[in-house]
C-alpha cells in the first residue's frame, strides 16, 4: 500500500489491518494538533463514510493507494466562516421545504428529509460553537455567532424532533417555520 500525506510518500504501521487502524496510525505520528484531516483518497477515489466507523470494514488487502490531505485548524476556521452565510441560506430554505411537504401531506418523504435537516442542523451548530472556542485562530475582526444563538437554534431542533417523535406534523411544520427558521436567520448577524 502506497500511503501519501499532502502529496509526500509516508510509512505506516505494519500492523494496521483496516483503513481505520492506518488513518489513525497517520493522525497519531505524524499528525500535529493543529492538523485537520480534509479529504481522503482510497485508491484514488474520494473516502467518505457512510456511516460512523464504516473504515472498520475496509481491509487493507484492498487499499492500494491512501492519500490523506490536511489543513490547519484556522485554515478550517477561514473556509467555515467564509461559507456559513451560504450555509444558513440552504438550512433556512430547507426548513420552508420541509415545513410545506407536511402542509401538503407528504409527510413520508418529509421526516426523513426532517432527520438529515436535523443532522446536517445540530452538525453546523457544533462546527459554529467550536470555532468560537478557537477564538485565537480566527481571522482579524472575524468572530462567529454567540453562544446565545447557538443555544435558541439547538432548543428549536430539540423541540421539532419532539414533535416529530410524536408525529405531531403539524407541531413539527409550526416549529420549522416559527422556531427552525428565525433562530437560524438570527445567525446572519454572526456571518
Amino acid at each position: 500500500m502506497i500511503v501519501l500525506l499532502n502529496g509526500k510518500k509516508i510509512d505506516v504501521d505494519p500492523a494496521a489491518v483496516n483503513l481505520e487502524t492506518v488513518i489513525q496510525s497517520v493522525q497519531c505520528t505524524h499528525l500535529s494538533d493543529s492538523d485537520v484531516v480534509w479529504s481522503v483518497i482510497v485508491n484514488e477515489q474520494p473516502y467518505s463514510e457512510a456511516r460512523a466507523n464504516a473504515a472498520q470494514d475496509v481491509p487493507v488487502s484492498e487499499v492500494y493507494t491512501l492519500e490523506i490531505i490536511t489543513i490547519s485548524k484556522e485554515e478550517l476556521i477561514n473556509k467555515f466562516l467564509e461559507n456559513s452565510g451560504k450555509i444558513v441560506s440552504i438550512l433556512k430554505e430547507g426548513a420552508m421545504e420541509i415545513s410545506a411537504a407536511m402542509r401538503s401531506g407528504d409527510v413520508e418523504a418529509s421526516s426523513r428529509q426532517f432527520y438529515d435537516f436535523l443532522e446536517v442542523c445540530r452538525n453546523f451548530v457544533n462546527m459554529a460553537a467550536a470555532t468560537n472556542s478557537y477564538s485565537e485562530s480566527l481571522p482579524e475582526g472575524a468572530q462567529g455567532p454567540d453562544e446565545e444563538r447557538l443555544k435558541a437554534v439547538s432548543r428549536s431542533l430539540d423541540e421539532a424532533f419532539d414533535a416529530q417523535k410524536h408525529e405531531d406534523w403539524g407541531r413539527l411544520a409550526n416549529a420549522l417555520e416559527d422556531d427552525i427558521y428565525p433562530a437560524i436567520e438570527s445567525l446572519n448577524a454572526a456571518f
